[in-house]
């Protein structure tokens, strides 16, 4: 039985460093193509939040990702120095900024999101319906046991 665990286990590490390997494939393939200056991941999802939202202030990012108004004011200073937000007051209360992704910042955010299809792709085109729906299940039951801890 102890045998059975411990080459199970060895095997689970194996797919799951398999699987980070695809993904990261993908996003080396981003990089390549789209000349992203190391961003981090908070980064990443920064950008893809700002992309897929409108009129996106400090606090909206401090709230969604849970981090201190300082802390959102470094990382948005960073992605301002690396060209990829600006920010803009606000015509209504001159008080509020938002921040808006430059053409660079929009590129990234949906080569990010290309990377991630390619992955998609990948999983699709090597299993079935009800694979890839046991697939979820299974993704949803980790994360989430995940975030109770």
């Amino acid at each position: 039985m102890e045998c059975f665990m411990t080459c199970n286990r060895q095997r689970l590490i194996e797919a799951t460093v398999q699987i980070a390997e695809l993904g990261d494939a993908c996003s080396e393939h981003v990089k390549a193509r789209c000349c992203e200056d190391a961003l981090t991941a908070r980064q990443m999802a920064c950008l893809r939040v700002l992309d897929t939202n409108k009129n996106v202030t400090f606090s909206d990012l401090a709230v969604r990702f849970g981090l201190s108004k300082p802390t959102v004011t470094e990382l948005i200073g960073k992605l301002m120095d690396s060209g990829c937000v600006v920010k803009e007051k606000s015509r209504e209360d001159r008080r509020v900024y938002y921040i808006r992704l430059t053409d660079k910042g929009k590129t990234i955010a949906r080569m990010k999101l290309r990377a991630q299809m390619q992955l998609v792709e990948q999983i699709e085109s090597q299993l079935n319906e009800i694979e890839i729906e046991t697939l979820i299940t299974l993704i949803h039951k980790i994360v989430s046991d995940d975030r109770r801890q």
